[in-house]
């Protein structure tokens, strides 16, 4: 019963969602997030939900191809909404190959946190993908978010340092 109401749930909200403009998907997002750490959402339903602000993103920068892999943006478009690359890259990715692409120039990669929390970050990420159009090897971009799950530094280094020390003493005798 809960799967169908959350089935059910997904179909009401995905309209919703797909009227927003970029900006307030991402509010929307960081909002679900904020939930999702105060215990009021599941990750499934957090997950869902970063399923629809990706494709609203991708509609409200201008799809460019989406025949065989993901979703294309042109590096035009990306450069808009996300403005300085974060890195550059000489591989991209071939989804009709199902393997890594090796490019001649190195070509920019974009990501953007979206949420920072306690137990998780989200960011928004632009990869580079190649897609072959009329014989021709064509670069776009993929969007998508990534959410990371935090991880506590238990590590006592102190604690490491005085061990390795008195092994070192133990060694000198």
């Amino acid at each position: 019963m809960k799967k169908i109401l959350f089935i059910l749930a997904i179909f009401l909200l995905l309209p919703l969602a797909l009227a927003q403009t970029v900006d307030e998907s991402i509010d929307n997002l960081v909002t679900h997030a904020e939930q999702y750490e105060l215990g009021n959402l599941n990750y499934m339903e957090l997950i869902a939900y970063n399923g629809v602000v990706r494709e609203n993103i991708n509609q409200e920068l201008g799809v460019v191809h989406k025949e065989d892999g993901p979703s294309s943006l042109t590096l035009e478009a990306v450069e808009s909404y996300f403005g300085t690359p974060t890195e550059y890259t000489r591989h991209a990715w071939n989804a009709k190959e199902n393997k890594e692409a090796y490019l001649d120039e190195p070509v920019p990669n974009f990501r953007k946190i979206l949420f920072d929390g306690k137990r998780i970050q989200i960011t928004l990420n632009a990869w580079p993908h190649v897609y072959s159009k009329d014989g021709e090897q064509v670069l776009a971009y993929s969007i998508n978010t990534e959410t990371m799950f935090k991880r506590e530094n238990t590590f006592n280094y102190k604690e490491a340092v005085n061990e390795l020390q008195a092994l070192a003493r133990s060694y000198n005798v």
